[in-house]
């Protein structure tokens, strides 16, 4: 249930909006209401046509049937329950600020979906004066309560086939979550007084992280390979791993376990807890929608916290094999090999094993790619293969 508060507070932003925010918009639409319905697009027609069938006969159980496949993979987690227990006092540095909350308002991008709430960007910033206010109390309220509303846990998931024309759902479909406008804009504000006090913590070599980027990664793989294959005296070995549903095969209890070893407020973690809990979820092609099913475990791609959330949970893997390169999912492990050496990866690979096992997490056999590059000559290397019972 929803605090009296935090009830009151979301209640009267809904009400603003309501009656003084979509008059004026669908006024400078000429009167008309936009229809952003995927129902026309070749995508979602292709994907009705794909898997109805004598048992799928309908477009209400394709979808039935998609959300069933999503919401099982984390069936065997045990789901967090919702605890109010947040410190008796909070840092008035965690309380955002009006000046913080008008300026995010007003660097929102406008052509993103509108979430499960129906409160979209274009809302949040033409009308940033009128909204900041009561988004500043309903954030700061749910920080001294360590609880977020339910109605901003909720994700519409649409499935985007990993390959075309998609055949199984189990195997050729990605979800893609769509969240509430005002929950990422709440994420935002917690994420960013995550990051401060987990700066010094972080995974160097975990290049998603601000300053960095896939450009800093390839940079450092490269100057490492180049240089070893230059010396005319060593080849080098490369492993790149890759989670199977790496954001969707997350245990929230193994999670938290991981964010307790940063040194964080309270008061965020307890927030974050709440984040986790109850999240519920909805299938939508075109202008089907399942019904709502919780969800166990993982992180909604698309959202604020999840890229955040995945390095915390990998943030020790191979932190003692220095050879090592990271961004949020994308883990690789490379080893310079001396002339008539003898590799040793397959042990790192071992060891990248072991932590998914300890972590409740799985290595994708058919994705994982192994590289060898050797320009030697007269050079014996002995390259002890990589189990594929590890992975």
């Amino acid at each position: 249930m929803e605090s009296k508060a935090l009830l009151k507070q979301r209640n009267a932003l809904i009400m603003t909006t309501k009656w003084m925010v979509w008059p004026k918009l669908t006024l400078r639409n000429g009167g008309k209401t936009s229809n952003l319905s995927l129902e026309r697009t070749p995508l979602v027609k292709r994907m009705h046509h794909q898997f109805l069938n004598d048992i799928i006969n309908s477009p209400v159980l394709l979808v039935t049937q998609i959300n069933d496949f999503f919401t099982s993979i984390t069936h065997e987690f045990e789901p967090l329950t919702q605890v109010q227990t947040p410190p008796n006092v909070i840092s008035s540095d965690l309380l955002v600020s009006l000046e913080e909350v008008s300026s995010d308002l007003l660097m929102l991008p406008t052509q993103k979906a509108v979430g499960p709430d129906g409160i979209s960007n274009k809302l949040l910033k033409e009308f940033a004066p009128e909204l900041a206010p009561l988004i500043q109390d309903i954030y700061n309220q749910s920080l001294r309560e360590g609880f977020v509303p339910d109605t901003l846990k909720q994700s519409i998931i649409t499935p985007v086939p990993k390959v075309c024309p998609p055949q199984d759902i189990k195997s050729d479909l990605r979800p893609i979550a769509l969240t509430s406008c005002l929950a990422k804009v709440l994420e935002g504000f917690t994420n960013e007084r995550l990051l401060r006090p987990m700066s010094d913590t972080i995974d160097p070599r975990q290049y998603a992280r601000h300053g960095h980027s896939t450009v800093h990664i390839l940079i450092y793989l490269m100057q490492a390979i180049h240089e070893a294959s230059d010396s005319g005296n060593h080849s080098v070995r490369i492993f790149f791993a890759d989670f199977t549903k790496g954001f969707d095969v997350i245990d929230h209890s193994v999670l938290l376990d991981e964010l307790k070893s940063f040194d964080i407020d309270q008061t965020l973690f307890f927030w974050v807890r709440s984040f986790l809990t109850n999240r519920v979820q909805a299938v939508r092609v075109g202008s089907s929608l399942s019904s709502w099913k919780q969800v166990n475990g993982g992180v909604p791609q698309g959202t604020k916290l999840g890229l955040t959330l995945f390095a915390v949970m990998i943030n020790k893997l191979l932190r003692n094999w220095h050879m090592r390169s990271k961004y949020v999912d994308d883990t690789t492990a490379f080893e310079i090999i001396p002339r008539n050496s003898i590799s040793i990866l397959d042990l790192v690979v071992r060891e990248i094993h072991d932590y998914c096992i300890e972590h409740k997490m799985k290595l994708n056999p058919k994705k994982c790619k192994e590289m060898y590059i050797n320009f030697m000559t007269n050079s014996v290397t002995s390259l002890r293969p990589i189990c594929r019972g590890w992975i």
